[in-house]
């Protein structure tokens, strides 16, 4: 799995807790009249940090934005054929392997990510029903010989990936 999905989840969870944590606040404050005196209190003597505190906020969000947009950004694998440059998006890959393994279990959805790393390196991480050990490894040896058949007749890759089968 990418380590940007990682850094995502662990943005989302945060701001997850943070809402959760203002709804709270806010029910507190709708129960308890002293709070809210208090809390004005302290919102006129703090009257100038809000602006540091505003631009503070809008430079994390900002940044936050950035990071989401360079994470989730299309990433493409170029093949040289015939002195001609090709570039063939993540997702076409990934459909097409998609639909090898739905033919391959057809009563399994199978959950996969193809990841591009580097110009040239395809990994393939997918999950697969559960099955006996000795089972595993002919399974593995024909996906990893049909995927590559398949990846060098349909795209003309004819590199090594990265298969990655989780149970």
């Amino acid at each position: 799995m990418r380590t940007g999905h990682y850094l995502f989840s662990i943005v989302h969870l945060f701001v997850v807790f943070l809402i959760l944590l203002f709804g709270g606040f806010c029910f507190f404050l709708s129960k308890s009249s002293e709070a809210r005196v208090y809390l004005s209190l302290v919102i006129e003597g703090f009257s100038e940090g809000f602006f540091t505190l505003g631009v503070s906020l809008v430079t994390t969000g900002s940044l936050l934005l950035v990071g989401l947009y360079l994470l989730n950004k299309k990433s493409y694998i170029k093949y040289k054929m015939d002195s001609n440059k090709t570039l063939i998006e993540e997702s076409i890959v990934e459909e097409y392997i998609q639909t090898y393994f739905q033919e391959l279990f057809p009563k399994f959805d199978t959950q996969l990510e193809v990841v591009i790393h580097g110009p040239k390196n395809l990994e393939v991480i997918a999950n697969f029903p559960n099955m006996e050990e000795k089972d595993h490894d002919r399974l593995l040896h024909r996906v990893q010989n049909e995927l590559g058949v398949l990846l060098a007749r349909k795209l003309g890759y004819d590199k090594d990936f990265i298969l990655t089968l989780q149970s």
